[in-house]
Protein backbone atom coordinates (compact mmCIF):
# COMPACT_ATOMS: atom_id res chain seq x y z
CA UNK A 1 0.00 0.00 0.00
CA UNK A 2 0.83 3.42 -0.69
CA UNK A 3 -0.19 6.22 0.75
CA UNK A 4 -0.46 9.67 -0.42
CA UNK A 5 -0.39 13.30 1.94
CA UNK A 6 -1.29 16.24 0.73
CA UNK A 7 -0.38 19.15 3.28
CA UNK A 8 -1.36 22.80 3.00
CA UNK A 9 0.26 25.43 4.23
CA UNK A 10 -0.75 29.27 4.37
CA UNK A 11 1.15 32.38 2.98
CA UNK A 12 3.52 31.97 5.92
CA UNK A 13 3.93 27.96 5.38
CA UNK A 14 2.50 26.88 8.66
CA UNK A 15 0.91 23.83 8.16
CA UNK A 16 -2.92 24.46 8.11
CA UNK A 17 -4.96 21.48 6.12
CA UNK A 18 -3.98 17.65 5.59
CA UNK A 19 -5.56 15.17 3.10
CA UNK A 20 -5.13 11.50 3.40
CA UNK A 21 -5.76 8.98 0.05
CA UNK A 22 -5.02 5.79 -1.05
CA UNK A 23 -2.43 5.78 -3.79
CA UNK A 24 -3.46 3.87 -6.94
CA UNK A 25 -0.83 3.05 -9.84
CA UNK A 26 -2.92 5.44 -11.78
CA UNK A 27 -4.80 8.07 -9.31
CA UNK A 28 -5.62 11.57 -10.19
CA UNK A 29 -7.12 14.11 -7.92
CA UNK A 30 -9.51 16.02 -10.59
CA UNK A 31 -10.20 19.88 -9.92
CA UNK A 32 -8.51 19.67 -6.37
CA UNK A 33 -8.67 23.58 -5.82
CA UNK A 34 -12.27 22.56 -5.48
CA UNK A 35 -10.91 20.90 -2.26
CA UNK A 36 -7.97 23.37 -1.11
CA UNK A 37 -8.16 26.50 -2.42
CA UNK A 38 -4.79 28.04 -3.24
CA UNK A 39 -5.57 31.86 -2.92
CA UNK A 40 -5.83 30.60 1.39
CA UNK A 41 -3.51 28.04 0.83
CA UNK A 42 -0.48 28.69 -1.95
CA UNK A 43 1.37 26.07 -0.86
CA UNK A 44 1.67 22.17 -0.83
CA UNK A 45 3.65 19.74 0.47
CA UNK A 46 3.62 15.91 -0.86
CA UNK A 47 4.52 13.15 1.64
CA UNK A 48 4.19 9.36 0.62
CA UNK A 49 3.95 6.80 3.04
CA UNK A 50 4.76 2.86 1.98
CA UNK A 51 3.31 0.25 3.74
CA UNK A 52 4.93 -3.75 3.24
CA UNK A 53 4.76 -5.90 5.56
CA UNK A 54 5.45 -9.26 3.53
CA UNK A 55 8.64 -7.89 1.54
CA UNK A 56 9.38 -4.72 3.53
CA UNK A 57 9.89 -2.81 0.33
CA UNK A 58 8.29 0.50 -0.67
CA UNK A 59 6.75 1.06 -4.04
CA UNK A 60 8.49 2.72 -7.20
CA UNK A 61 6.98 5.83 -7.54
CA UNK A 62 7.20 6.91 -11.12
CA UNK A 63 6.33 10.59 -10.68
CA UNK A 64 4.23 13.24 -8.83
CA UNK A 65 2.37 15.66 -10.86
CA UNK A 66 0.99 19.15 -9.76
CA UNK A 67 -0.56 20.58 -12.39
CA UNK A 68 -1.04 24.78 -11.34
CA UNK A 69 -1.01 28.14 -12.93
CA UNK A 70 2.16 29.87 -12.34
CA UNK A 71 2.41 33.12 -11.24
CA UNK A 72 4.26 36.58 -12.86
CA UNK A 73 7.16 37.69 -11.21
CA UNK A 74 8.74 41.19 -10.75
CA UNK A 75 12.35 42.20 -10.01
CA UNK A 76 14.05 45.17 -9.30
CA UNK A 77 16.46 45.12 -11.43
CA UNK A 78 19.70 47.23 -11.07
CA UNK A 79 21.52 46.21 -13.89
CA UNK A 80 21.72 49.20 -15.61
CA UNK A 81 22.30 51.25 -11.76
CA UNK A 82 19.96 53.44 -10.08
CA UNK A 83 19.48 57.30 -9.66
CA UNK A 84 20.79 58.87 -6.39
CA UNK A 85 20.78 62.67 -7.17
CA UNK A 86 21.89 65.91 -6.30
CA UNK A 87 25.24 63.73 -4.85
CA UNK A 88 25.68 60.61 -3.59
CA UNK A 89 24.48 59.12 -0.55
CA UNK A 90 27.21 60.30 1.71
CA UNK A 91 27.77 63.70 0.72
CA UNK A 92 24.20 65.18 1.43
CA UNK A 93 22.97 68.05 3.61
CA UNK A 94 20.43 69.08 5.40
CA UNK A 95 17.57 70.58 3.28
CA UNK A 96 18.48 69.07 -0.02
CA UNK A 97 15.43 67.18 -1.69
CA UNK A 98 17.18 63.84 -3.18
CA UNK A 99 15.64 62.14 -6.15
CA UNK A 100 15.47 58.23 -6.33
CA UNK A 101 14.64 55.83 -9.32
CA UNK A 102 15.52 51.94 -9.73
CA UNK A 103 14.32 49.39 -12.63
CA UNK A 104 11.00 47.37 -11.72
CA UNK A 105 11.74 44.51 -14.02
CA UNK A 106 8.35 41.83 -15.41
CA UNK A 107 10.87 39.15 -15.47
CA UNK A 108 8.07 36.35 -16.02
CA UNK A 109 5.88 35.39 -19.17
CA UNK A 110 2.53 36.65 -17.51
CA UNK A 111 1.21 40.05 -16.88
CA UNK A 112 0.80 41.81 -13.53
CA UNK A 113 -1.88 43.86 -12.55
CA UNK A 114 -1.54 47.71 -11.50
CA UNK A 115 2.18 47.50 -9.24
CA UNK A 116 2.15 48.92 -5.62
CA UNK A 117 5.58 50.10 -4.52
CA UNK A 118 5.86 51.03 -0.81
CA UNK A 119 8.94 53.38 0.10
CA UNK A 120 10.10 54.71 3.18
CA UNK A 121 13.00 55.60 5.29
CA UNK A 122 13.92 54.67 8.45
CA UNK A 123 15.89 57.60 10.54
CA UNK A 124 19.16 56.77 12.95
CA UNK A 125 16.52 56.85 15.78
CA UNK A 126 14.42 53.71 14.06
CA UNK A 127 11.69 56.24 13.06
CA UNK A 128 9.69 55.15 10.14
CA UNK A 129 8.88 58.36 7.48
CA UNK A 130 6.72 56.74 4.53
CA UNK A 131 7.00 58.61 1.55
CA UNK A 132 3.78 59.09 -0.21
CA UNK A 133 4.27 57.42 -3.84
CA UNK A 134 0.77 55.72 -6.12
CA UNK A 135 -0.27 52.97 -7.31
CA UNK A 136 1.25 52.61 -10.55
CA UNK A 137 -0.64 51.24 -14.05
CA UNK A 138 0.09 47.67 -14.81
CA UNK A 139 3.40 46.26 -15.16
CA UNK A 140 3.18 44.16 -18.61
CA UNK A 141 5.59 40.92 -19.67
CA UNK A 142 9.19 42.25 -20.21
CA UNK A 143 8.23 45.64 -19.84
CA UNK A 144 9.97 48.30 -16.85
CA UNK A 145 8.97 50.52 -14.59
CA UNK A 146 11.73 53.45 -13.80
CA UNK A 147 9.69 56.14 -11.44
CA UNK A 148 11.49 58.91 -9.82
CA UNK A 149 10.70 59.72 -6.06
CA UNK A 150 11.57 62.69 -4.35
CA UNK A 151 11.94 63.38 -0.46
CA UNK A 152 13.00 65.98 1.44
CA UNK A 153 15.88 65.64 4.28
CA UNK A 154 14.61 67.94 6.90
CA UNK A 155 15.13 66.39 10.02
CA UNK A 156 16.84 63.27 9.01
CA UNK A 157 20.84 64.44 10.41
CA UNK A 158 22.80 61.31 10.62
CA UNK A 159 22.40 57.62 9.09
CA UNK A 160 19.81 56.71 7.11
CA UNK A 161 17.91 54.27 5.21
CA UNK A 162 15.70 54.25 2.38
CA UNK A 163 13.55 51.40 1.71
CA UNK A 164 11.95 50.15 -1.32
CA UNK A 165 9.26 46.93 -1.50
CA UNK A 166 7.59 46.07 -4.99
CA UNK A 167 4.53 44.29 -4.34
CA UNK A 168 3.94 44.42 -0.43
CA UNK A 169 2.91 41.82 2.44
CA UNK A 170 -0.05 43.23 4.48
CA UNK A 171 -1.39 41.78 7.14
CA UNK A 172 -5.03 39.69 6.85
CA UNK A 173 -6.75 38.21 9.56
CA UNK A 174 -2.83 37.54 11.06
CA UNK A 175 -1.71 35.87 7.41
CA UNK A 176 0.91 38.10 5.39
CA UNK A 177 -0.75 38.42 2.10
CA UNK A 178 1.16 39.89 -0.92
CA UNK A 179 -0.88 43.06 -2.59
CA UNK A 180 -0.96 40.67 -6.12
CA UNK A 181 -0.03 37.17 -6.76
CA UNK A 182 4.16 37.02 -7.31
CA UNK A 183 6.07 33.52 -7.29
CA UNK A 184 8.73 34.73 -5.12
CA UNK A 185 9.64 38.30 -2.88
CA UNK A 186 13.54 37.75 -2.32
CA UNK A 187 14.16 40.01 -5.40
CA UNK A 188 12.00 42.61 -4.68
CA UNK A 189 13.19 44.30 -1.21
CA UNK A 190 16.03 47.36 -1.52
CA UNK A 191 17.59 49.14 1.08
CA UNK A 192 19.81 52.10 0.49
CA UNK A 193 21.90 53.56 3.41
CA UNK A 194 22.73 57.47 3.17
CA UNK A 195 23.84 59.77 5.62
CA UNK A 196 22.90 63.62 6.01
CA UNK A 197 25.33 66.22 7.37
CA UNK A 198 24.34 68.15 10.06
CA UNK A 199 23.78 71.91 9.69
CA UNK A 200 25.44 73.37 12.56
CA UNK A 201 27.07 76.99 11.30
CA UNK A 202 25.45 79.76 13.31
CA UNK A 203 23.54 82.33 11.00
CA UNK A 204 24.82 86.04 11.27
CA UNK A 205 22.50 88.61 12.85
CA UNK A 206 22.95 91.91 12.14
CA UNK A 207 20.63 95.28 13.66
CA UNK A 208 20.57 98.97 12.76
CA UNK A 209 18.80 101.88 13.49
CA UNK A 210 17.90 104.18 10.41
CA UNK A 211 20.39 102.18 9.16
CA UNK A 212 23.24 102.67 11.47
CA UNK A 213 24.93 100.43 13.78
CA UNK A 214 24.71 102.25 16.90
CA UNK A 215 26.82 101.50 20.01
CA UNK A 216 25.77 100.98 23.72
CA UNK A 217 24.23 104.26 25.23
CA UNK A 218 24.30 106.00 22.08
CA UNK A 219 21.30 108.77 21.48
CA UNK A 220 18.76 107.09 18.72
CA UNK A 221 15.84 108.85 16.89
CA UNK A 222 12.32 108.47 18.70
CA UNK A 223 10.87 107.38 15.33
CA UNK A 224 13.59 105.22 14.57
CA UNK A 225 13.08 102.27 12.05
CA UNK A 226 15.05 98.97 13.46
CA UNK A 227 16.19 96.60 10.73
CA UNK A 228 17.27 93.20 11.88
CA UNK A 229 18.34 90.80 9.57
CA UNK A 230 19.37 87.11 9.87
CA UNK A 231 21.48 85.15 7.01
CA UNK A 232 21.82 81.65 6.77
CA UNK A 233 24.32 80.85 4.18
CA UNK A 234 22.42 77.02 4.14
CA UNK A 235 20.86 77.31 0.38
CA UNK A 236 18.80 74.23 0.88
CA UNK A 237 16.74 75.51 4.41
CA UNK A 238 16.04 79.14 3.47
CA UNK A 239 14.17 81.21 5.94
CA UNK A 240 10.85 82.09 3.70
CA UNK A 241 8.07 81.20 5.48
CA UNK A 242 5.56 83.14 8.23
CA UNK A 243 6.08 80.55 10.37
CA UNK A 244 10.09 81.60 10.34
CA UNK A 245 9.10 84.22 12.37
CA UNK A 246 8.80 82.23 15.55
CA UNK A 247 13.03 81.90 15.37
CA UNK A 248 12.75 85.49 16.79
CA UNK A 249 13.19 86.69 19.85
CA UNK A 250 12.77 90.47 20.25
CA UNK A 251 12.23 91.99 23.78
CA UNK A 252 12.20 95.65 25.07
CA UNK A 253 13.07 97.39 28.02
CA UNK A 254 11.67 100.97 28.55
CA UNK A 255 12.66 103.21 31.00
CA UNK A 256 10.19 101.67 33.45
CA UNK A 257 12.30 98.75 33.63
CA UNK A 258 9.71 96.23 32.49
CA UNK A 259 10.99 94.01 29.65
CA UNK A 260 8.24 92.96 26.99
CA UNK A 261 7.92 90.76 23.80
CA UNK A 262 7.64 92.83 20.86
CA UNK A 263 5.04 91.11 18.78
CA UNK A 264 4.94 90.99 15.18
CA UNK A 265 0.88 91.71 15.53
CA UNK A 266 -0.97 92.68 18.73
CA UNK A 267 -3.75 91.54 19.93
CA UNK A 268 -6.26 93.36 17.24
CA UNK A 269 -4.65 92.22 14.61
CA UNK A 270 -2.60 95.44 13.68
CA UNK A 271 1.25 94.61 12.32
CA UNK A 272 3.60 95.82 14.93
CA UNK A 273 6.57 94.50 12.80
CA UNK A 274 6.93 93.38 9.12
CA UNK A 275 8.98 90.53 7.61
CA UNK A 276 10.20 89.96 4.60
CA UNK A 277 11.32 86.30 3.55
CA UNK A 278 14.39 85.09 1.83
CA UNK A 279 15.15 83.60 -1.23
CA UNK A 280 17.85 81.57 -3.22
CA UNK A 281 19.45 84.88 -4.21
CA UNK A 282 19.41 86.81 -0.95
CA UNK A 283 19.76 84.58 1.94
CA UNK A 284 18.75 87.40 4.60
CA UNK A 285 15.23 87.05 6.46
CA UNK A 286 14.48 90.69 7.42
CA UNK A 287 12.48 92.29 9.99
CA UNK A 288 11.29 95.90 10.13
CA UNK A 289 10.59 97.39 13.70
CA UNK A 290 9.06 100.96 12.84
CA UNK A 291 9.22 101.75 16.65
CA UNK A 292 8.25 104.24 18.00
CA UNK A 293 9.60 105.75 21.69
CA UNK A 294 7.18 107.53 23.87
CA UNK A 295 9.42 108.24 26.48
CA UNK A 296 12.46 110.12 27.18
CA UNK A 297 15.19 107.87 28.72
CA UNK A 298 17.37 104.84 28.50
CA UNK A 299 16.10 101.88 26.71
CA UNK A 300 17.60 98.20 26.29
CA UNK A 301 16.95 96.08 22.85
CA UNK A 302 17.66 92.23 23.16
CA UNK A 303 17.33 90.39 19.77
CA UNK A 304 18.12 86.31 19.56
CA UNK A 305 17.30 84.62 16.11
CA UNK A 306 18.67 80.97 14.87
CA UNK A 307 18.04 79.32 11.51
CA UNK A 308 15.82 76.37 10.54
CA UNK A 309 18.12 73.63 11.80
CA UNK A 310 17.92 75.60 15.48
CA UNK A 311 21.60 76.80 15.41
CA UNK A 312 21.53 80.30 17.21
CA UNK A 313 22.79 83.45 15.66
CA UNK A 314 25.33 83.32 18.92
CA UNK A 315 25.99 81.88 22.15
CA UNK A 316 24.90 85.71 23.54
CA UNK A 317 21.91 87.44 22.47
CA UNK A 318 22.48 91.07 20.67
CA UNK A 319 21.71 93.33 23.35
CA UNK A 320 22.27 97.20 23.26
CA UNK A 321 21.32 100.32 25.21
CA UNK A 322 20.31 103.41 24.05
CA UNK A 323 18.66 106.84 25.02
CA UNK A 324 15.54 108.61 23.59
Amino acid sequence: KTKLSIRALDANRAFQVQIDTTFTPNDSIINFNNLIDAAQYPFLQLQATYIDSIDQTPAQVDRWHVLYETLPEAAIDGTLQYTFKPNSPDSLREGQDVSFAVDVKNISHLPMDSLLINYWIVDRNQNIHPINYPRQDSLRVGEVLRDTITFPTIGLVGSNVLWMEVNPFFNVSGAMIKDQPELAHFNNVLQLPFHIAEDDINPILDVTFDGLHILNGDIVNPRSEILITLKDNNPYLVMDSDKDTSLFGIFLTPPSGVQYRVPFMDGSGNQIMQWIPADGDNLKFKIIFPAEFDEDGEYELLVQGADRSGNLSGDLEYRIKFDV
